[in-house]
């Protein structure tokens, strides 16, 4: 294992905990729906990939791998934003938060069995305490939770699919490079994305907003390129480089990073259990990285 890929997986989770500055806005100052969201992030990181695989020259993938590939784009890029998204939906934030940091237990429970990874107590450990860190920082001790059976259901699918892109990514790298990986990705994920995001609504939305066409797609754009393409390109990189479960783990700096986010931007009121929370998931994550499992 190297340091850097941790390094890379941890700047993954930095910039994936930034996203919602990009939704919020887009949400509440010009009135774009979830699913809308999804593909304007998917599509503008998939022109991305593209741009950055036309300048690399990135080859083009077997037929016989395509299924890994779109399992990979499909199932670990857009069912994730997808589920996520419909949890968020269904039942609170928080729930729909905890629901979908359920993914490191999935990863590793799957890695043990497909990789031959070692169930040590550090890993053990550092999923404990990312998970429980993720439980104190969505607020949910608020007292106001929202719970519904198709709000766990959703939640319990985004864990699944989200954790699904380590497994059929940590396949995929072994076809192909990093980029390759990702390009093709996202492709797949950023067509899917078109049958859900009901795109003329979106061109309506954009052509109507008038003085301010520009600034949604600077957002859009900027979604997309900090939020999904780079991200997931060096959260790639640091899975090519290291184990599916301790990368899942790092990654979990996210819920902390939008939860500081919060208090900075948008004028939250910190608790002392998000207090508690960032604390639990900065241990977990110098846990994982700093004492070999």
């Amino acid at each position: 294992m190297k340091k850097s890929a941790l390094l890379c997986v941890l700047a993954a989770g930095i910039l994936w905990g930034c996203m919602g500055f990009f939704v919020r806005t887009l949400q509440n100052e010009y009135g774009f729906g979830s699913l809308q969201i999804v593909c304007l992030r998917l599509v503008f990181a998939a022109l991305a990939f593209v741009i950055l695989g036309v300048i690399r020259r990135t080859p083009a993938i077997r037929l016989r791998h395509a299924l890994l590939l779109f399992c990979t784009g499909f199932c670990g890029i857009m069912l994730l934003s997808v589920t996520y998204f419909l949890s968020m939906t269904y039942s609170s934030l928080s729930v729909a938060a905890i629901l979908m940091y359920t993914a490191p237990a999935f990863v590793l429970i799957a890695s043990v069995i497909l990789f031959k990874e070692k169930l040590t107590g550090t890993k053990i450990l550092s999923l404990i305490l990312a998970f429980a860190g993720c439980v104190f920082v969505s607020g949910i001790f608020g007292g106001d939770a929202k719970i519904t059976a198709m709000g766990v259901v959703m939640g319990i699918l985004s864990g699944i699919t989200y954790g699904s892109y380590s497994i059929f990514g940590t396949y995929a790298l072994r076809k192909y490079d990093t980029y390759t990986v990702t390009t093709w990705a996202f492709i797949f994920a950023a067509l899917a994305s078109l049958a859900v995001g009901n795109v003329p609504d979106i061109v309506i939305k954009i052509a109507s907003s008038e003085n301010n066409a520009l600034r949604i797609i600077i957002l859009s754009v900027g979604m997309g390129i900090f939020t999904a393409f780079m991200p997931f390109l060096l959260y790639t990189i640091g899975l090519s480089r290291t184990e599916p479960s301790k990368a899942i783990i790092v990654a979990s700096v996210e819920p902390l990073v939008a939860t500081v986010l919060g208090f900075a931007v948008f004028g939250e009121t910190p608790t002392v259990f998000s207090a508690v929370g960032i604390v639990l998931i900065l241990a977990s994550v110098v846990l994982t990285t700093v004492k070999k499992a």
